[in-house]
């Protein structure tokens, strides 16, 4: 049985990504990757912005809406897709509810800058029935499960120590890699400020930090994105090196010839991505009653809020 499915938001991680791109090979977006899903019927979207909403009806051939109430009252979608600016979600959330209850709700990360209003979308998510997931990205895709796969049966040995690159905010883009490495390496222990930069509006801060999780020792640094793609890792195992390229596109694990040696064998393993990502998330949430650990549920971006939150309210 499809679900139905709509898309709130039509900026670019609902649409404009890879809307130039004709291969249904490529799922960037929520719009790219529902409308090629086959589990899923892709009915409809909202924006209020008219050029967005032409171009989606342009692309997909379905019909888009100038009026968020009478787009879900008449659709009535299974699945509804938050793709709106970070301070926008609650009160899109508490719209989409007095109209409709879906059974699943997928919202862009982070859920919000403010504790506060993040809980209230967990609770009112619960209270409702309605399964609520994250667009963690990474946590639904194979080769980052296989990562961790890789890490409990100690092909990768621990501990770690590394450095994490990324862009725009702590909380907006480092939360990706926060959330992923306490699934990989055990929960956040500890943190230290290195640099302390002029704050971001909502609630966000481009700070440099040493954290502690329980396997791992890692630098966060923030980068402009004139030089950087959302992020990127360099991670230090026991036993070898393992590398994301800046392009997102391929990791690189490269095995020390000897323990704790330096030297590394030139025998390298890549797992490159098709660019698909998109797709990995609605392919595991079609697959519910198979929760998978590695999913982000809004509970779990929740914690993850909660306690990156501290680490910038320790620096205060």
């Amino acid at each position: 049985m499809k679900h139905r499915a709509f898309i709130i938001g039509l900026g670019n991680i609902g649409m404009m990504y890879d809307y130039n791109i004709n291969k249904k090979d490529i799922a960037l977006t929520h719009a790219n990757a529902l409308s090629n899903n086959k589990n899923f019927t892709l009915v409809g979207a909202y924006d209020n912005d008219l050029k967005k909403r032409k171009l989606f009806e342009k692309k997909f051939k379905l019909k888009t809406y100038c009026n968020l109430s009478l787009s879900i009252l008449s659709l009535k979608p299974d699945l509804i897709v938050i793709s709106t600016s970070t301070n926008s979600h609650l009160n899109v959330l508490i719209k989409i509810l007095s109209i409709h209850i879906p059974k699943i709700i997928l919202c862009e990360k982070p859920l919000s800058y403010k504790i506060i209003e993040a809980k209230k979308i967990v609770n009112l998510c619960k209270n409702n029935n309605i399964k609520l997931f994250v667009n963690y990205v990474r946590n639904f895709d194979q080769k980052f499960i296989n990562i961790k796969k890789n890490i409990l049966n100690f092909s990768y040995k621990l501990p770690v120590r590394g450095c994490v690159w990324y862009t725009k905010g702590f909380i907006h883009n480092g939360s990706h890699i926060f959330n992923l490495f306490e699934h990989w390496f055990g929960k956040y222990i500890s943190s230290k400020l290195i640099i302390k930069r002029r704050s971001l509006q909502d609630y966000d801060v481009k700070n440099d930090y040493i954290i502690n999780f329980r396997n791992a020792n890692i630098y966060f640094l923030w980068s402009s994105e004139k030089y950087l793609l959302p992020y990127f890792f360099d991670l230090f195992f026991s036993n070898g090196r393992l590398n994301l390229n800046a392009d997102e596109n391929i990791f690189t694990w490269k095995k020390n010839k000897k323990k704790l040696s330096l030297s590394y064998s030139s025998k390298i393993s890549r797992y490159s991505d098709n660019n698909k990502y998109q797709s990995y998330v609605y392919n595991k949430i079609y697959n519910i009653n198979k929760l998978s650990l590695n999913m982000c549920t809004g509970q779990k971006a929740l914690t993850t809020l909660i306690k990156m939150k501290k680490i910038i309210k320790n620096d205060e």
